[in-house]
């Protein structure tokens, strides 16, 4: 977007968006949160939202990415954990419709929806945000090496697990773990449970089964997961306590 944020901003946002994310519905409701912390970084609303959202999409990429390289890297444990290829095959004929039929009924649902004289405001700022991720078209090298480093976290993430699994003396690979977190990952996304408590523990347990995990040890791992999260997430609830009136946005358009 032709912005460059100091990175201390774009920390304490993650921070922040990490503490409100322990209590509201799934593992990214904190992003709102995140998207208002940077908003006087980032100039206006609407930009900073962009910003956050294609955050978002990058990073569903990344954890589809990294489960697709496990699948190829073990095939032998992929062909039982059959939520894989559902996973594949849901991306695949998603990916297909939108380079296809998609677009245009995207377009005619917006067309419609903007005619509509009371929702004039909505439509400026959808325009400004078509205009925002319009800039991501002359920009793929940037967006090739965001969805590098989102890959790069997922992989942080699956060894965090291998790591707490090795001191719970748990034995399971980091590739096996590589094929079920994204998995775990993806369900605990799903807006039903705060932070996705039990989304989490009870997928964990359902797919660690198919890698040699018992019941027990995937609860145990996911609620070793989960406290680390909350460490850093108090850390977020300071820096929002103390800081909020200094990071009002400058403008809400």
């Amino acid at each position: 977007q032709g912005l460059a944020p100091q990175l201390g901003r774009l920390y304490t946002a993650h921070l922040v968006g990490s503490f409100f994310n322990q209590f509201v519905p799934s593992t990214i409701g904190g992003d709102l949160a995140r998207s208002w912390w940077i908003s006087r970084a980032l100039g206006t609303a609407v930009l900073n939202v962009t910003v956050v959202g294609i955050d978002r999409l990058i990073g569903l990429v990344g954890i589809c990415a990294v489960a697709s390289l496990a699948a190829i890297l073990v095939p032998s444990i992929a062909g039982q954990v059959w939520q894989v290829w559902l996973l594949f095959g849901i991306a695949a004929a998603f990916t297909v419709w939108i380079l296809t039929v998609g677009r245009q009924y995207a377009r005619s649902a917006g067309r419609w929806v903007f005619s509509v004289p009371q929702l004039l405001t909505l439509r400026e700022k959808a325009i400004l945000i078509y205009r925002a991720l319009a800039i991501y078209r002359s920009s793929r090298g940037r967006l090739l090496a965001a969805v590098l480093l989102s890959m790069a976290i997922q992989f942080l993430v699956i060894i965090q697990y291998a790591v707490l699994a090795l001191a719970l003396s748990i034995d399971v690979a980091v590739w096996e773990l590589a094929l079920v977190i994204p998995l775990v990952t993806l369900v605990s996304l799903v807006p039903i449970t705060i932070n996705g408590l039990g989304l989490r523990e009870n997928s964990l347990a359902a797919l660690g089964a198919f890698v040699g995990l018992s019941a027990a040890d995937a609860v145990a791992l996911a609620w070793l997961v989960t406290a680390g999260t909350l460490v850093y997430a108090v850390i977020g609830g300071l820096i929002h306590a103390f800081g909020r009136a200094r990071n009002q946005p400058r403008s809400a358009s």
